[in-house]
């Protein structure tokens, strides 16, 4: 229910005219006080006391004022956000290390007499990529390992076999004595710049046989006897030495081509294909065996 309005009140007193006049904003807080119903003058030109709504009171008003201060309070010492700035990047994180632990290769590889090939030392690994915010950097990619020396023969020759040297008439030759198969012979001796012997006299074939180890030659086992440079692999009963030339012609009851020198033991060669020759360590005489068994050699330079 609405008050009944008060009859207006002449301005004859100053005093009481200023006690009428209303409360500047600087008295009520504001916005929230300026709800509060400013005096009006009257249709007699006298001030009417302002009318305030039933909900509200000057009591009310205060109390919210002073609920807003303090929860302003709450946000002291923050700084405003601004959604449209980008976030701020943390800590750079450390580099990983620019070398990896990588192993390092050996520094000889294991080769002939002569030695391997340096190794290489192992690839240091890749540096570490740095960290972005607060996130640690990672660190590097461990080396690759060296790899070994390949090495080359030495004073063996390709095959690494050790064997004696010597020479005769102005000829060097090798006397190798490990055994080996008439092709792995011949390639062994072309490996030095030598060839399979090639017997041209008997002082020639006397010498070659006087070479053999007294061991052998009291032994005188098949194995033991030595490849020499003649066989009939090219043509059978065409009998030539490792260098092409032709010195026999048939099988046992062959004969010499052009004069040339030959010392086959009794009933032989014997007529077979693909046959390589060898000397018998006891006496010295020649037998053609198989190409594929093993047996010593001897090379010479010619």
């Amino acid at each position: 229910m609405t008050a009944a309005a008060r009859p207006s009140r002449p301005l004859s007193s100053p005093s009481r005219t200023r006690a009428l006049e209303p409360t500047s904003g600087a008295d009520i807080p504001a916005p929230w006080c300026s709800r509060i119903p400013q005096a009006r003058r009257s249709h007699v030109g006298g001030l009417e006391r302002p009318r305030m709504p039933a909900h509200f009171s000057t009591e009310r008003c205060v109390l919210f004022v002073v609920a807003v201060a303090v929860g302003a309070c709450g946000r002291i010492g923050y700084n405003f956000l601004d959604d449209n700035q980008p976030p701020s990047d943390g800590p750079t994180g450390s580099a990983g290390p620019t070398t990896g632990p990588g192993p390092v290769g050996p520094a000889t590889g294991a080769g002939g007499s002569t030695g391997g090939i340096d190794a290489g030392g192992g690839a240091g690994g890749s540096g570490g990529t740095g960290g972005s915010g607060n996130t640690a950097g990672v660190g590097g990619l461990s080396g690759t390992g060296g790899s070994g020396g390949s090495g080359t023969g030495g004073s063996g020759g390709s095959s690494g076999v050790t064997c004696r040297s010597d020479a005769f008439n102005g000829h060097a030759y090798v006397f190798c004595d490990v055994a080996a198969t008439f092709d792995v012979a011949r390639s062994d001796c072309r490996a030095r710049g030598m060839l399979l012997v090639r017997i041209d006299d008997a002082a020639e074939d006397t010498w070659v046989h006087s070479m053999i180890p007294a061991a052998d030659q009291a032994d005188d086992k098949s194995s033991v006897w030595r490849w020499l440079g003649a066989n009939d692999i090219v043509t059978p009963d065409d009998w030539r030495w490792d260098d092409g030339t032709s010195f026999w012609s048939g099988g046992s009851s062959g004969s010499p081509v052009n004069g040339a020198y030959a010392n086959w033991d009794r009933g032989q060669p014997l007529r077979s294909n693909n046959a390589c020759v060898t000397m018998e360590a006891k006496l010295g005489g020649w037998y053609n065996l198989d190409c594929p068994s093993g047996h010593p050699y001897v090379c010479e330079q010619y």
